[in-house]
């Protein structure tokens, strides 16, 4: 319920006050009343001399709506009777329909003496409907238009009165049913007046005037802009949707007619009919950017963000994707998520329209960090397996969310790819961070080696630089029949020697593609080598045969060195036959002779003679392991070679 106090103002010994339901402490307000209610020498073309005036009481937090009517039946000439209602400025948002208010004035009779009516407050029921209007006939959208964006104005604005008496109050009234009641508190008309009247030096907000001493507007018939033509259709139409959405968010529109405008505008825009897909796309952007523009502040327009951004508003300019990827490539600073439901609309795609968002947000060059924290979170919004299938059907598309997404690229089975599908996502391994963040090398390698995807050396740095086990992985994968090494891996090994004799001493024997991986990535004669040990070195010994190149057995024989022990002296007599036959026919190729000359014996006179240094180092050693010299009697398979070995013994 809403209480109004009423004054009634008239002629005693002058224009005072005659009775009402209130006396306001503040004797500025009493005052404003008093004056603002004595005549303002308004008489129409048809004779009419009723009128509305319209003011707040700053002081006393009451505002006005008041009627005056000439009183012929005074003796003094220009007597006005004036009734006027007091709304609280709290319960100016809970008048339903502010034309109600013309239903409650009362215009003294001619022989009235008790005025007693005027001494009581009124109730008025809050939830009183609309009052049904036979429209305004002698008024087109244009002028409703017009006076609306006049009443808007913070500048006060004079207008030439044209309109019928009761229509126009009737129209001012209804137009404030269409104002934020912090600007509503703010404005001021009077429906008629001979010249623009004024309180202190303030000209009222809006007036009407009957005669044109100057600074008065004449309605042109034209539109303002579109919201103050929207605000005219729904008037002259009887609407009540847009005065009820007006209070709705009546603290957010405030005092401001950039508030109040911008709102209008959006309003128009929501409920735009749109042609087509482009037509969609424009509104929903003129929408996002008005809103900015009225709010700002992300914390400013808050409701009216929420509401209008509703997934309902996207079902009619294109859908939810169109929607989301417009959000996640514009300024979004007037906005927060929340005001949008940002998360919970991304979760409440299908894993499709998630994809395709995402797809062209990869393709944007305007990603806001809201669309880059999505591209960051995919996996909250779509797992490994609704993306898999993309490996086949748009390998760009999968290396790029795969590169971007930490989580979803540590979920790839990679067992599952084809050959051609693993050669061509290995490009994402170009970017630093992948490479960073991926966890999951050794299953990687392996499927590499099995598919015998060419590894190319940096990756196969990457992947022994991150996984220890990957040394394994390769050696174990060569040492089976068929299996060929690949060179860039096998160079990387020289970098891990101490795991590739770690694998080494846990297996029985190898391949002569291991052996060949063994020769050119262990430095024969290191002291690592050594520590380790000579008997990790038996399945290399074992496999060469004589078909084998002579690198091998420069390898073992140099090899052999690190220790005196039976294993070492073995593959000493196994190295020594291949070398020193071709020392023989001087078919060995300088390079291998120069790294073993350090392990043959130093000769004063026959120093020339390769093959004697290479036989005397042989018998040195084995008369230092304490060999007897029957030991060298078939030595080597050539009885030359045993006959020389013993007579230099």
């Amino acid at each position: 319920m809403i209480e109004l106090h009423q004054m009634l103002h008239g002629y005693k010994l002058g224009h005072n006050y005659v009775q009402g339901s209130i006396l306001l402490p503040s004797s500025h307000d009493m005052d404003k009343i008093a004056t603002l209610s004595d005549w303002s020498e308004f008489v129409d073309k048809d004779g009419e001399r009723d009128y509305i005036t319209a003011y707040p009481l700053f002081e006393s937090s009451y505002y006005v709506i008041a009627k005056s009517w000439y009183a012929d039946e005074m003796r003094r000439p220009g007597c006005v009777w004036t009734h006027s209602l007091l709304i609280q400025r709290n319960d100016l948002g809970k008048i339903i329909d502010y034309r109600q208010l013309l239903t409650l004035f009362k215009r003294p009779v001619d022989d009235e003496k008790d005025f007693s009516d005027y001494s009581k407050s009124i109730v008025l029921n809050e939830t009183s409907i609309y009052l049904e209007c036979k429209g305004y006939p002698g008024l087109t959208e244009a002028k409703v238009s017009e006076l609306y964006a006049a009443m808007l104005s913070p500048q006060p604005v004079s207008i030439l009165k044209e309109t019928a008496n009761a229509e126009l109050q009737k129209l001012l009234l209804n137009l404030y049913n269409y104002l934020p009641t912090g600007m509503l508190w703010q404005r001021s008309f009077c429906s008629g007046t001979a010249l623009p009247r004024s309180y202190e030096g303030q000209l009222l907000s809006l007036q009407f005037v009957t005669h044109d001493g100057g600074n008065v507007t004449y309605l042109s018939n034209k539109i303002p802009y579109n919201g103050s033509q929207l605000v005219a259709v729904s008037l002259l139409n009887e609407q009540k949707q847009l005065p009820e959405l007006i209070r709705h968010f009546d603290a957010e529109l405030g005092d401001d007619e950039r508030r109040m405008r911008g709102f209008l505008e959006v309003v128009v825009l929501v409920n735009r009919v749109c042609k087509n897909e482009e037509e969609k796309r424009q509104v929903l952007l003129s929408i996002l950017s008005q809103l900015s523009e009225t709010f700002p502040q992300p914390t400013e327009g808050d409701d009216i963000k929420r509401s209008v951004l509703q997934p309902s508003l996207s079902k009619d300019l294109g859908g939810e994707e169109n929607f989301l990827y417009t959000i996640s490539t514009i300024n979004v600073s007037s906005f927060t998520e929340e005001q949008i439901g940002y998360t919970k609309r991304l979760h409440d795609l299908s894993s499709e329209q998630f994809l395709s968002l995402l797809k062209r947000l990869y393709s944007s060059e305007n990603m806001n960090e809201w669309g880059k924290q999505t591209v960051k979170n995919i996996d909250h919004f779509v797992n490994f397996p609704e993306i898999a299938w993309l490996r086949q059907n748009d390998r760009v598309f999968f290396q790029t969310i795969i590169s971007s997404n930490t989580e979803l690229l540590n979920q790839i089975a990679w067992a599952e790819f084809s050959k051609e599908e693993l050669e061509s996502a290995l490009s994402i391994f170009s970017d630093k961070e992948v490479v960073k963040a991926f966890k999951h090398w050794k299953e990687l390698f392996k499927t590499m080696l099995e598919l015998k995807v060419p590894i190319a050396r940096e990756l196969a740095r990457m992947v022994l630089s991150h996984d220890g086990e990957c040394v394994n992985e390769y050696l174990t994968y060569i040492n089976q029949e068929g299996h060929y090494p690949q060179l860039p891996v096998s160079k990387e090994l020289e970098s891990y020697p101490d795991a590739v004799l770690t694998w080494l001493s846990g297996v029985s024997y190898v391949t002569h593609e291991v052996a060949y991986v063994l020769m050119n990535s262990i430095d024969e004669d290191s002291p690592l080598v050594k520590n380790r040990g000579s008997k990790i070195w038996m399945p290399f010994a074992n496999v060469l045969n004589e078909k084998d190149p002579i690198q091998y057995y420069v390898f073992l024989y140099i090899l052999s060195f690190n220790w005196q022990d039976r294993d070492a002296l073995s593959y000493l007599r196994k190295a020594f036959h291949p070398i020193h036959t071709l020392l023989a026919q001087d078919k060995l190729d300088y390079s291998l002779w120069y790294r073993i000359e350090p392990y043959t014996e130093h000769l004063f006179l026959t120093f020339w003679d390769k093959c004697k240094k290479m036989r005397k180092m042989v018998i040195r050693r084995l008369k230092d392991a304490g060999y007897p010299p029957t030991t060298v009697n078939h030595y080597t398979p050539d009885a030359q070679t045993n006959k020389w070995l013993i007579n230099e013994w």
